[in-house]
C-alpha cells in the first residue's frame, strides 16, 4: 500500500471557515468523523486544521498566501484508489483535496 497526504484546499481561511453556529459546526464535525469512520484502517492520521501561516524567504517573511486549510494521511493501492476514497469527503463542499503520493525519503528506514 501507498501513503498519501491529502492537502484540503480552499479560497476561505480557517478562520472564516469555522465562524458558523454551533449546530452547523457539529454537524460539519459529525459529516468528517463519518467519512473517517467510512475509511476505516485507510486514514492513517486525520490530520489537523491549519491557519496563520507565514511565508519564509532568505529575504523574511511576509502574510501566507495558502489556500492550504488542512491535511490528512492515507493509504491506498494507488492514487486513483486515494482520489475514489475522497470523492465524497465533505470538505468538498467548501473546497478541493490534493491527494499526493508520499515517496519514502531516500536511505532512511
Amino acid at each position: 500500500m501507498t501513503k498519501f497526504i491529502l492537502l484540503y484546499t480552499s479560497d476561505m481561511s480557517m478562520q472564516e471557515q469555522v465562524q458558523q453556529t454551533e449546530d452547523q459546526g457539529a454537524a460539519e464535525m459529525q459529516a468528517w468523523m463519518d467519512w473517517g469512520d467510512r475509511m476505516g484502517p485507510a486514514l492513517l492520521d486525520f490530520g489537523l486544521p491549519l491557519g496563520n501561516g507565514l511565508t519564509v524567504t532568505r529575504t523574511g517573511t511576509s502574510p501566507g498566501d495558502s489556500k492550504v486549510s488542512g491535511f490528512s494521511f492515507l493509504e491506498a493501492a494507488d492514487v486513483a484508489a486515494a482520489a475514489a476514497l475522497v470523492a465524497d469527503h465533505p470538505h468538498l463542499q467548501n473546497g478541493s483535496i490534493e491527494v499526493l503520493e508520499a515517496f519514502p525519503t531516500p536511505g532512511a528506514m
